[in-house]
């Protein structure tokens, strides 16, 4: 199951967010671009509050949960925008000509240094990001979340650190710890190459 929110009336537009976010990072665009579209948020599996199956959490599986998840609302002409991961979703979608999908909006598409662009915002990313390929230890190191690695990372991830409110830090902290998480992000970080 997935988690969703939709706003407004007129065509069809999908926001697709960042890795390791969800669609609360949209709330402040939503109710402007609500007036001139049906704006749809979706949490990916594993991110945000939507389920957490064990997959491989690579660039097809995420791909094609967009895809089921345009089908299931049956969406058709629809704008897909997104950024980091999320544009490169909406990009693949479109390289394959999915008959749903007839604009995108692709904002700094995922990725670049072999899917470990993540790697880039802090040395305790690039520290988190190397440990993750380490067998147990890459395990341990993902089970033990703390907030201040957290907004490190984030915060090298975004010009200004400042515009991160801190009750959105707070919640993808908490969203972080959901039985669960640590798995699908470590599948995630050890198949970043897939977004190459």
């Amino acid at each position: 199951r997935l988690r969703y929110i939709t706003a407004g009336e007129g065509p069809a537009l999908v926001l697709l967010h960042t890795l390791r976010t969800q669609l609360d990072l949209f709330g402040k665009v939503v109710p402007e671009l609500a007036k001139h579209f049906t704006v749809y948020a979706v949490d990916y599996p594993g991110h945000g509050y939507s389920d957490i199956p064990p997959a491989r959490y690579d660039a097809a599986f995420f791909a094609e949960v967009v895809e089921g998840f345009l089908d299931a609302l049956d969406l058709r002409d629809a704008t897909l925008a997104g950024g980091s991961i999320g544009g490169s979703i909406a990009l693949m979608l479109a390289a394959r000509r999915y008959r749903r999908v007839a604009r995108v909006v692709a904002i700094n598409p995922y990725d670049y240094a072999e899917g470990r662009g993540m790697a880039r915002s802090s040395w305790i990313a690039r520290l988190v990001v190397a440990l993750a390929d380490l067998p147990i230890l890459g395990e341990t190191v993902m089970r033990m979340r703390q907030f201040p690695v957290m907004k490190s990372i984030l915060d090298g991830g975004v010009a200004d650190p400042d515009h991160i409110p801190p009750d959105m830090l707070m919640e993808m902290y908490r969203v972080g710890n959901r039985r669960g998480h640590y798995r699908a992000f470590l599948s995630l970080l050890r198949n970043a190459g897939s977004w190459e």
